[in-house]
This record gives structure tokens, sequence and C-alpha cells, in this order.
């Protein structure tokens, strides 16, 4: 009903989800002033985080992502985070507006299309505890993952994985103390172990890339289960 809502008050493709204007072009969510505020990463980039990288760089990933441990295949992200983006996703996680994240998906989906969309069959989100879930009417990155999901016409499933018990709250934490707080809370429900007995690959979606804390125990909990196959993509992520 609030999506219902939400979608007659600012339909898509009329007004810009995040200045209301109408739109001017044929972009589905944004204006073409809010697009050129979003700092796209088009060029190279980093295979493990997504940051944009130099075209001269040689390798694969940034000096980050160099030191660590992969457990996943592939790293996209959609932007750079800037003031501009920062504040989209503000405005998305913490006051409910979530046609934003509807058009975070949409260009994700776009990059992903334009690159690793035939190495995943299932699309899945970043799970939240289901108390917080049910408090909060939502999770963030199952409304990203399922418009992704629509326009790359992939199956979505919101309850792949399990968040076992509540977390403090990642932004007011350090690298050390989320990789503390985030150790072993990740799961694949029982239901969809099977799926990695017949091959299925997996694209994990969240909403931004920080320190990789909570993307590593996630594909971690994959890796458990038997899925080794995961391309990771969020729509923001930081900047070298």
């Amino acid at each position: 009903m609030k999506d219902f809502l939400l979608n007659l008050l600012f339909p898509d493709g009329v007004e810009c989800v995040l200045c209301h204007q109408l739109i001017d072009d044929n972009h589905q969510y944004l204006c073409s002033d809010c697009l050129r505020q979003f700092d796209f990463i088009t060029g190279k980039s980093c295979n493990g985080c997504g940051k944009s990288l130099p075209s001269i760089f040689d390798g694969l990933y940034c000096s980050e992502c160099m030191g660590r441990e992969q457990y996943y295949q592939n790293g996209l992200s959609c932007v750079t985070y800037n003031a501009f983006s920062a504040e989209a996703i503000w405005k998305f996680k913490y006051h409910h507006q979530r046609y934003i994240g509807r058009m975070m998906g949409f260009c994700m989906a776009e990059v992903l299309q334009a690159t690793y969309i035939e190495d995943v069959d299932i699309v899945i989100p970043v799970p939240i505890y289901r108390k917080k879930e049910k408090t909060k009417g939502y999770n963030h990155s199952a409304i990203i993952a399922n418009e992704l999901g629509r326009v790359c016409e992939k199956k979505v499933i919101d309850n792949f994985l399990v968040r076992k018990k509540e977390t403090r709250a990642l932004k007011d934490l350090s690298r050390d103390e989320r990789i503390e707080e985030l150790k072993d809370v990740f799961s694949v429900a029982e239901d969809y172990k099977v799926f990695a007995q017949i091959g299925r690959r997996i694209l994990l979606v969240d909403d931004i890339f920080t320190t990789g804390t909570t993307v590593k125990e996630c594909c971690l909990a994959l890796n458990r289960a038997g899925f080794n196959e995961i391309v990771v993509i969020t729509f923001a992520t930081g900047v070298l």
C-alpha cells in the first residue's frame, strides 16, 4: 500500500525521485540535473570494491583490495560516494523514501547489463535482522535488489541469506569493530542450500561498499554453503 501511494505521488518516469522536477529525458527516475551530480563509474574499476581506477592502472584490484582475501569473483559499483549520493542514500535508508532505492536498483541494472549479467542466476540482497525489518517496514537492500532483478529479468530471493542476530549500527563502528560485530552473523536459509548442488550463480546486492566487511561475511556464508560463483554489486563505493 505504501509503495502504491508513493507511485501515485511520484510516478516513475514523470518526476525526478530526488528533486521532483519533471524528467526531461529518457531516464526512468532522474532528471538530467540530478544525473550530472552523481559521479558514475564508467571506466576501469577495482574488481573487489568497484572503485574507479586510473586508466593507466595495471592490475585488477586497488591497493586496499589487493591485500584482502577475495570470497567472490567480481565486484561492481555504480557511483563514487560523494555528498550528493550520500544524501540520496541517507534519505532512502533513514527517511523511508523507498522510491530512491528503486532508482538505485535501476542504475545498478544498467551497470550489470553492460558487464556480468550472464554470470548470475539469482539476485539476493544483504539481509537485515527480522525484528529490525518488521519495525522499519522494509529491507533497503531488498528494494534495490527487486528493482535490479525486474530490469534484468533475474530471479530475486529476498530471504536467501539470514541475519542470525541484531548488530549495532555499522556506520558508527571502526573497521575492526565491524569485523567483530559481523563475524558469523549470516547464514544461507536451509531451503536454498540445494541450489549450490545445481551450480546456481549468485548476485549479492547492497547499497554501499565501505570497509567490505558486510560483503565479506555474506560471501563467507555463501561459500560455506557451497556457493563459489558470486558477483557483488553496490550502488556507491569510496574513492581512492
